[in-house]
This record gives structure tokens, sequence and C-alpha cells, in this order.
């Protein structure tokens, strides 16, 4: 490494852009490795940047009919709700990307949320649609 010249690991919680990242710069890879090897320091940093990160989006008035996040898709930034959303239904939450779930009689998709208590409602799979949908 030559002076000035430094090393970042950026840790992203996600796909789109509203998810929330971390960065942790190096004086050099050894530095940043280091830090990384804090396991538990690190465990708690993420776990604090996306609670904040799920405040601070729900602060935010809600989004536009027909708008949503963004995806880098084909060398391109499209819109995640392109072509009148997402074919399979709720999919996603605040979160992220929900967790595919099946039983011997159901199907449906989690929140990703680690905390129990933070989680957002189930998305269940309609039969007659084949949409995965939030009962309210």
């Amino acid at each position: 490494m030559t002076d000035g010249n430094k090393v970042r690991v950026t840790l992203k919680g996600g796909t789109g852009y509203d998810a929330p990242w971390i960065t942790i710069d190096g004086v050099n890879v050894a530095d940043a490795l280091a830090q990384l090897d804090e396991k538990e320091l690190i465990k708690g940093l993420i776990d604090a940047a996306a609670k904040a990160g799920r405040y601070f989006a729900s602060t935010g008035k809600p989004p536009a009919a027909g708008s949503g996040p963004k995806k880098f898709e084909g060398g391109r930034v499209v819109s995640a709700g392109a072509g009148g959303g997402d074919p399979q239904g709720d999919v996603t939450c605040v979160h992220g990307d929900r967790v595919h779930r099946t039983g011997a009689t159901w199907e449906a998709m989690f929140c990703p949320a680690r905390e129990k208590s933070e989680q957002c409602p189930p998305a269940w799979k309609d039969k007659k649609t084949g949409k995965f949908a939030v009962k309210g």
C-alpha cells in the first residue's frame, strides 16, 4: 500500500438502494480484517444500523402509488415495481426480501428481521391467485 491508500469494506443489508449499509475503513487489508474479526461488535453494529434504518424509513411519507425501491438489473437502474408490481405479490417488506416457507397445507413469505418483536406480518399464498398477500 502506498501512503494515503486505505481499504474499505462495505456491508450491505439487502439488494435495494433502500437497504442500510455500513462501511469499515482499514489502513490496510490486515487492519480491515482485524476489525471484521470483532464479530460481536460487528453484529451489534449491524443490528443497530438495521434498527435505525427501519426507524428512519418509517419517518418519511408513504411512497406514491406505482413507485417503489430501485434495483440494479441488466446494467441499468430500474424500479422494483416496474411492470405493475411483483407478479408474486408481497414478497418484500421494510426489512428486505421475505423468506419463503411451506408446510403440508400452506405456503408463506416471512419477514427476515432477526428480532421476533420487529417482524412484519407474514404474506400467505392465495391459492386462487397464486400471489402472496399480507392478511389485514
